[in-house]
């Protein structure tokens, strides 16, 4: 399963299943909050007590952990709660810390960690903030996710789909049919192969940031105003990294 690491309050990316949880793009969060979101993952996808037991043990602040088998039940009733929902997990920062997002066919669920450096402290699920699916961030979240699914995506009914939701028409104007479909193409590969993605925004312009075997970069701008559809789409391949 590839997990999703964000930067910035805003950036939102998503992730497909298929590898295992990985480090921080490079520009990502510090190790320990890395680290808690891993064991998160992992808790959601375990089954049993003993799975619990290991998580209170290795992940949680041992300040943390006072009534051991409270701690215990409201672990269990988290795992509960996302249950089924880990087809796609990402996780974002709204200012307040890390929230791993689970979804899945029947929706989805949002959980907050209170992390330091010496483990959890705690996890609580939380409503999603309706405005950040609407708005300016809610079209940007849904370009982002977009994008980072073509990694599993058909072609050529994937440019179809670009054209019709996502593409502004300014940007449907001035590039051809044939260059979007190579385009997206490229970018699927580039999905397809990365076991990490993260995001930033300069002011101006969105960097979805795709981490594998070779680092991609998918430049993104967006209209000013509603319906803030794409105007550009680059695709920029940095080195290679060294095996170890």
């Amino acid at each position: 399963m590839k997990i999703a690491r964000l930067t910035l309050p805003l950036a939102v990316a998503f992730i497909l299943a298929g590898s295992p949880p990985t480090a921080a793009a490079q520009n990502g969060p510090p190790p320990h909050v890395v680290s808690a979101v891993d064991a998160v993952v992992a808790l959601a996808r375990s089954a049993g007590d003993d799975a619990i037991q290991q998580f209170i043990d290795e992940a949680m602040n041992p300040s943390a952990v006072d009534d051991r088998d409270e701690l215990r039940d409201h672990l269990a009733s988290i795992r509960d709660a996302v249950s089924g929902l880990t087809d796609q997990i990402g996780v974002e920062n709204d200012g307040s810390g890390p929230i791993v997002v689970f979804m899945g066919a029947s929706g989805e669920r949002h959980v907050r960690l209170d992390v330091t450096r010496d483990g959890i402290r705690g996890l609580t699920i939380v409503e999603p903030d309706p405005s950040r699916f609407s708005g300016r961030e809610g079209a940007v979240r849904g370009h982002i996710r977009a994008i980072e699914r073509l990694g599993d995506a058909e072609f050529p009914e994937a440019l179809d789909r670009f054209d019709e939701d996502h593409f502004a028409p300014f940007y449907l104007e001035t590039t051809s049919a044939e260059h979007r479909l190579q385009l997206l193409r490229a970018i699927s590969e580039a999905a397809a192969d990365a076991r990490g993605v993260g995001v930033e925004f300069d002011g101006s312009r969105y960097t979805i940031r795709f981490s594998g075997p070779v680092t991609h970069d998918v430049m993104m701008e967006v209209q000013p105003n509603a319906p803030w559809n794409i105007t550009d789409l680059e695709l920029q391949a940095g080195e290679a990294k060294n095996p170890e």
